[in-house]
């Protein structure tokens, strides 16, 4: 059951398009199958890292002063902003970069780890995960939810591969644009959390 609950858990979190699904996505419209499948391991190995160090380090991260957890929010929903801002200034640039990735793998699993974002939403499920007192439960929901992204992102290549030609760069750049308002929502909120009171 534990298992079964991470991996829907986390297809849950996976799922909703942002900057990361839209660079692997263009990834497999220009770059074909193999390099798609390179870039969703590389997206899947940086979820798996930075769940582990989530599930690892959350309870630090929680528990830390209110004042340090103040000046986290407000930095994290910066990057953020910028992050949106790239993305809906930069779309068409950024689209034509993802096919021109010499390594998709390792500039995936750079721009994932690297995203605020992806902690941010990781360190949030581990202070929410059930099965507290039982580490072996608490293993298979990890395990679930690493699954949910290898799954997933490997779905959504695979997917960007096969439709490839019919996908003109525009829709994927307006896609970019469509996503950056959303990270753009997520990284306002975020900063604001310390004035929300």
């Amino acid at each position: 059951m534990a298992l079964l609950l991470g991996l829907l858990t986390g297809l849950a979190l996976v799922a909703p398009v942002g900057p990361i699904s839209i660079a692997l996505v263009g990834v497999g419209v220009t770059g074909g199958r193999r390099p798609a499948v390179r870039a969703a391991g590389g997206v899947a190995l940086a979820d798996a890292v930075m769940v582990t160090i989530a599930f690892a380090l959350g309870s630090l991260i929680l528990t830390a002063p209110e004042r340090v957890t103040d000046v986290v929010e407000v930095v994290l929903g910066v990057v953020l902003v910028a992050i949106a801002l790239s993305m809906i200034g930069e779309a068409d640039r950024m689209v034509e970069t993802a096919g021109r990735l010499r390594r998709p793998a390792t500039a995936l699993f750079t721009a994932t780890a690297a995203n605020p974002l992806t902690l941010t939403v990781w360190v949030g499920v581990a202070a929410a995960a059930p099965y507290a007192g039982d580490s072996f439960s608490r293993s298979l929901f990890v395990g679930g939810l690493i699954t949910a992204s290898v799954v997933w992102h490997t779905f959504l290549a695979l997917g960007a591969a096969a439709v490839g030609p019919k996908i003109r760069p525009s829709w994927l750049a307006w896609g970019s644009r469509i996503a950056g308002v959303l990270v753009l929502g997520i990284g306002v909120f975020t900063m604001a959390g310390p004035f929300r009171g």
